[in-house]
């Protein structure tokens, strides 16, 4: 679990992330980079549930209602996941029979209660995986700044409580990109 600095949520706080500038300045300039990275379009709609800021934001319950509407509608849905805790490595489909979270991450257990699964850090590998046992749409959970997977729909999900912090990037604050490059990508915003 990640244990937040305080200065993160403190908009008034400024001698920590001035301290930190150049650093942000570095990290902002590689997400800024990856960001314009080509990515492999899947023959079926991609859907992602991530964050601007680090930590949990409510994603993968977001992710599990995106899956159960999609099922309503007669939808052959799988989800995505990079499996983030687990041990396994190339792309997985998971199996609550066999694997265990310290294998492929709580997400991934959570997320196979409601739909095939897939875990894979190369989530372009995992929707290749995924179209071809058959699935007609993909949730992409945690994945906004994945730039291996073209999304269809982007969704920003934003924790209500923590916003945006004192609105820094790493790690001078919690911001993964700049805002501004996330409320570009992002399609449609829901705030949790």
């Amino acid at each position: 679990m990640l244990i937040a600095p305080r200065f993160w949520s403190d908009t008034r706080a400024r001698a920590v992330p001035r301290l930190l500038a150049p650093i942000e300045r570095v990290v902002t300039a590689v997400a800024v980079r990856r960001a314009c990275r080509p990515r492999w379009h899947a023959s079926v709609p991609v859907l992602c549930c991530g964050n601007a800021t680090v930590g949990g934001a409510g994603k993968t319950t977001l992710a599990i209602d995106m899956v159960e509407r999609l099922r309503d509608r007669g939808r052959n849905v799988h989800c995505l996941t990079r499996g983030y805790g687990g041990q396994v490595r190339g792309v997985v489909k998971v199996d609550p029979a066999l694997h265990t979270a310290a294998m492929v991450g709580d997400e991934a257990l959570l997320l196979a209660a409601h739909a095939p699964t897939w875990v894979s850090a190369d989530r372009s590998a995992g929707a290749r995986a995924a179209v071809a046992a058959g699935a007609d749409c993909l949730v992409l959970d945690d994945g906004f700044q994945n730039t291996t997977l073209f999304q269809d729909l982007p969704v920003l999900v934003v924790d209500g409580a923590a916003g945006f912090g004192n609105g820094h990037v790493l790690p001078a604050g919690p911001l993964r990109e700049p805002l501004r490059q996330a409320f570009d990508r992002a399609r449609a915003v829901v705030i949790i």
